[in-house]
């Protein structure tokens, strides 16, 4: 027998073993969880009239005496108004018989939504193994070749490959790739 023919034998022996141990492999099945949190604020400003609003609070701070004609004076209080709703204004105001007629608020309102979502994906972790023959074309000759592809699970691609051209000589190859999706 030939160095030839034991070296095919071997490599056939190689492939064979490989093909049965990537039939018979068991595959890690895992399930990934991404969380991601959301966070969105709506800014909201609304318009608030009161046209007639009610004083709460009424203080005499000063009164001022004005002279009449006949020797006396007219006394003229001077008060503090305090208006008042909730947490939506506040106002104060003096003067002699002070009113105030209507009042305009622009409350800042803030919506705060906050999503959490969480998004579960079956991963499968494998390595595959793919035996190959083959004919090779060079200066007009073709050429047996046999080869094994190794595929990760990232999808890169690796391979040897091993012929004999028609002058018994050996040759051999590697190839590197990716698998797009």
């Amino acid at each position: 027998m030939s160095k030839i023919h034991l070296l095919y034998i071997f490599v056939i022996g190689v492939l064979v073993a490989l093909l049965c141990l990537s039939l018979n492999r068991s595959e890690k099945v895992e399930v990934v969880e991404k969380r991601a949190t959301d966070t969105l604020l709506v800014y909201k400003t609304d318009t608030l009239l009161e046209i007639i609003p009610k004083y709460i609070e009424r203080h005499v701070v000063d009164t001022l005496y004005i002279p009449t004609n006949n020797q006396s004076y007219l006394p003229l209080p001077i008060e503090s108004r305090h208006y008042s709703n909730d947490s939506t204004y506040d106002v104060w105001i003096s003067g002699h018989k002070p009113n105030l007629d209507s009042i305009k608020t622009y409350p800042r309102i803030i919506e705060r939504t906050i999503t959490n979502s969480v998004k579960r994906e079956v991963v499968i972790n494998t390595f595959d193994l793919y035996p190959y023959l083959g004919f090779k074309r060079f200066h007009g000759e073709y050429l047996p070749s046999i080869g094994l592809l190794a595929k990760t699970k990232k999808n890169t691609i690796y391979g040897v490959e091993i012929g004999v051209d028609n002058n018994n000589d050996i040759f051999w190859g590697i190839q590197i790739g990716y698998k797009f999706k």
